[in-house]
């Protein structure tokens, strides 16, 4: 009866030890990878710093928009984005690139922010090109870009249809609330994550 009573004692202090390793060792795993991540958020914090400085972007433009409970409008965000003739940082994701009268085009589009829906429609050259299909192998691209805007505009309807019955279908005309469209020129962009 003894013997049976220490055998199972030495395989529950086995199996406690055993866990206890191994919630040490997922401890230590998760500490390294969120090191890891925090000295990767430094580096491309670095790099975006550098970026802005190089192109002298301003970077908070978005504080001139805070304003609660008020409408935002094309000349309060294209004044954001324009009135001290210096470009200005912000973060996307590509959602197409094309060519319209032999110039090239990126749609970048900002879902994190819910408040103001901006779609970037910016000039690139080919180089920026390069930098973009080079990282383009990831559900959700995500970058820094610096652009140059030259104007800003609000769509105004957005159409809809919807089927009532199968035989007639009605359109339904809405005028998005805070959707913009900023164009202008694409000067740098940096791949800063991929979101999957």
């Amino acid at each position: 009866m003894k013997t049976a009573s220490i055998i199972f004692w030495v395989i529950v202090v086995a199996f406690i030890g055993w866990f206890a390793r191994d919630r040490f060792l997922e401890r230590r795993v998760e500490s390294q990878k969120a090191r890891k991540r925090i000295e990767r958020k430094q580096q491309t914090d670095s790099r975006v710093s550098e970026m802005v400085t190089r192109y002298n972007a301003i970077a908070n433009w978005r504080d001139s928009l805070k304003t609660k409970g008020q409408t935002i409008f094309s000349v309060d965000v294209e004044s954001s984005l324009t009135s001290s003739n210096r470009p200005v940082l912000f973060y996307g994701h590509i959602d197409d690139v094309f060519k319209k009268d032999s110039k090239y085009f990126v749609h970048i589009s900002n879902p994190e922010d819910v408040n103001l829906d901006i779609h970037w429609v910016l000039e690139c050259g080919p180089d920026l090109l390069a930098t973009i299909r080079s990282n383009s192998n990831h559900f959700i691209d995500h970058y820094a870009v610096v652009a140059s805007i030259t104007d800003v505009k609000k769509p105004t309807l957005e159409a809809e249809s919807v089927s009532s019955d199968s035989d007639s279908r009605d359109i339904d005309l809405a005028s998005p609330d805070n959707t913009f469209i900023a164009r202008g020129r694409c000067l740098d962009l940096m791949f800063v994550s991929a979101w999957e």
